[in-house]
């Protein structure tokens, strides 16, 4: 995940998306290419991966390419928009690094409480 969030929150990354971006009405068959070629084919080989790794028994996910999708997403996502609309800088190798683990230790974990809640909680309440 490191790699990756190195990869897709790189300047020059957010260059090219921002401008793909840009330029998507007036040349869509680019933005289209981009979307085919980054996007998706990233999304699926990570989903490829998960998918590999619940047929080994390590992981239970219904669907390995939607989980793969909500890892990159939670990954880059906050960084790279506040980045391209100019309102903090792109993070340090560093910084991405201590996001990668956080990201990848909620995804295995999970958020959900494995103990009871505590007294005077309402479960299932939002």
């Amino acid at each position: 995940m490191t790699e990756y969030g190195i990869l897709t929150l790189s300047p020059d990354t957010v260059a090219i998306q921002k401008l793909v971006i840009a330029e998507s009405d007036r040349f869509p068959d680019l933005a289209g290419a981009f979307f085919t070629d980054a996007i998706v084919a990233t999304q699926r080989v990570l989903g490829d991966f998960l998918a590999d790794q619940c047929r080994c028994g390590r992981l239970d996910l219904d669907d390995p390419l939607l989980a793969a999708g909500l890892l990159r997403g939670m990954m880059i996502m906050e960084p790279q928009r506040a980045a391209m609309m100019g309102q903090a800088a792109l993070p340090s190798e560093a910084d991405i690094g201590r996001r990668a683990r956080a990201c990848v230790s909620l995804f295995l974990k999970g958020a959900e409480r494995s103990a009871r809640p505590p007294s005077g909680s309402i479960e299932g309440a939002a």
